[in-house]
């Protein structure tokens, strides 16, 4: 497996360089996705990582704004066989790479998603847990799917997948499409459990009623598919 590692960067600071320093898998490059509003010390940061860590590389993002259009992006410039879906905000186990990467030992498995709900929460807001496990179980049941977490950006997909597909997210709900797309077109999805820690210093306890309204709408165009 040659395994690029995608990672969005906006206003991320030592979280970003903490997130680096704890990928120990073997990785074939790491693609640094650089937003057009990046903040003077995520920048600086950024080249730290280029600088110090083998094959890292910082790419601007043409297509704005969005995490989603910059996922699409890597998308196109990686070069490896597999690509992993990672986001500076610490919010993600590094950790839990090395258990997706072991799901590729079965040749059929097409993409391997993290999944919360299988494992634990830390600070996450308590409505919008119950909101993501709603979502989760609904949509599950109509899609006839037993991944249990169809919302987490965090995932490892075949490259081979990545180009096949036609993304259309711009925004978060990018961790949405590439779980339930695949579903819908028959490649074969499965899970391992990770954990989540909510980002620190974070302040957004809000509910976006928008954000939310772009995960419905993934749901209804993956289940127009069937």
């Amino acid at each position: 497996m040659k395994l690029s590692i995608l990672i969005p960067c906006r206003n991320e600071t030592t979280e970003l360089q903490n997130l680096v320093d704890n990928i120990r898998v073997s990785y074939h490059e790491i693609i640094l996705l650089m937003s057009h509003d990046i903040s003077t010390e995520t920048h600086e940061i950024c080249k730290r990582i280029k600088d110090t860590k083998k094959n890292a590389f910082m790419h601007y993002q043409h297509d704005y704004p969005g995490v989603g259009l910059a996922y699409r992006e890597g998308f196109r410039l990686a070069t490896g066989t597999h690509i992993a879906m990672l986001e500076g905000d610490g919010e993600a186990n590094p950790a839990t790479l090395q258990k997706m990467m072991l799901q590729f030992d079965d040749k059929s498995v097409d993409v391997c998603v993290a999944s919360r709900w299988q494992g634990e929460f830390y600070g996450y807001n308590p409505t919008k847990k119950i909101l993501n496990y709603s979502f989760n179980k609904i949509f599950s049941t109509l899609l006839s799917t037993r991944i249990s977490d169809l919302t987490f950006t965090y995932k490892i997909l075949k490259k081979s997948v990545a180009d096949e597909i036609k993304w259309s997210a711009q925004y978060q709900d990018i961790g949405a499409e590439t779980t339930m797309m695949p579903i819908v077109r028959g490649y074969t999805v499965v899970e391992v459990p990770t954990t989540w820690t909510a980002r620190p210093g974070a302040s957004d306890t809000t509910l976006s009623l928008r954000k939310n309204l772009l995960y419905v709408a993934q749901a209804i165009k993956a289940l127009s598919l069937l």
